[in-house]
């Protein structure tokens, strides 16, 4: 891994992605040239993607750094988290997680922690009481659920994702279940699932998540085409879908993957989501 990543940066110099085995390297000398290089490209970078890798830059800092030099380092890392938090990058999740990282390791806690709860009140929690939902009916564990008893299912988890949109308003994962199970709940309207896209938009907008086999722009314009609504923008959506679907990896990235064992090939061309959490369709 860390031969493979030394060949990347030579070929990306401008890349992030080069340092993931930072804490791996083993030589001294390497490992503060790395450092430095690291800190340079996150100082002058506005891409909201890159401010996660500042908790990585800061584990390293201080890996290196001598007994005496603990307290000028948090006194840059403080000066790092203000100038994150001036970046119009600062909305985005990964620099608010970066930013409670940062807060702590430079003993505002109480700075931190302010941050981190509404990050949890939001997505973490709305996932959280899904992943109990899901337990609660034994979901992953159980095959050939019968179809009278799938309804029941259906029914049940478009309760409760009404519930969680009004727990979480700022939840992108709670208007996500909102937007696929709303069609089973009895009076629903087609103005109560356009907002529920809308919302999904927004939020996943302003999460900056990574590429995805399914972005929130295909989900939205599955839904909204299927009911009839806005079909323009549905189809509008569905080509920015597959636009960002085009530019992500056939494979995985050969730097983090495990070794391919036999069948795996097989196994990712008949079915790339396998192994992703359970949705509608694969109950």
């Amino acid at each position: 891994m860390v031969a493979n990543q030394r060949e990347f940066r030579r070929l990306c110099p401008d890349s992030v992605s080069g340092y993931t085995y930072l804490r791996s390297v083993k030589d001294a000398a390497e490992a503060d040239r790395l450092t430095h290089e690291l800190r340079a490209l996150l100082e002058r970078s506005q891409d909201p993607e890159d401010a996660a890798w500042w908790s990585t830059l800061w584990a390293a800092e201080f890996r290196l750094s001598a007994p005496g030099e603990c307290a000028s380092l948090r006194e840059r890392i403080a000066a790092d988290v203000r100038r994150l938090a001036s970046l119009p990058a600062a909305a985005s999740q990964n620099a608010r997680w970066a930013m409670v990282s940062g807060y702590k390791l430079s003993g505002q806690e109480e700075a931190g922690a302010k941050i981190e709860a509404a990050l949890v009140d939001e997505d973490q929690l709305a996932f959280r009481a899904y992943q109990a939902w899901e337990t609660s009916h034994r979901l992953r564990t159980r095959n050939n659920i019968p179809q009278a008893e799938r309804k029941a299912i259906w029914d049940d988890e478009a309760r409760h994702a009404a519930e969680w949109v009004g727990k979480w308003p700022g939840s992108a994962t709670a208007w996500s279940f909102r937007l696929t199970t709303l069609p089973s709940q009895p009076g629903w309207t087609k103005e109560e699932l356009e907002k529920a896209g809308e919302e999904y938009l927004r939020l996943s907008a302003a999460r900056h998540l990574q590429w995805n086999y399914v972005p929130a722009k295909l989900r939205v314009a599955q839904q909204w085409i299927k009911y009839g609504i806005r079909p323009g923008d549905s189809l509008a959506l569905a080509e920015e879908a597959l636009a960002e679907i085009s530019l992500g990896p056939a494979v995985p990235n050969d730097m983090t993957a495990p070794a391919v064992r036999p069948g795996d090939e097989f196994m990712k061309s008949t079915n790339p989501a396998a192994g992703s959490p359970y949705h509608r369709t694969g109950l």
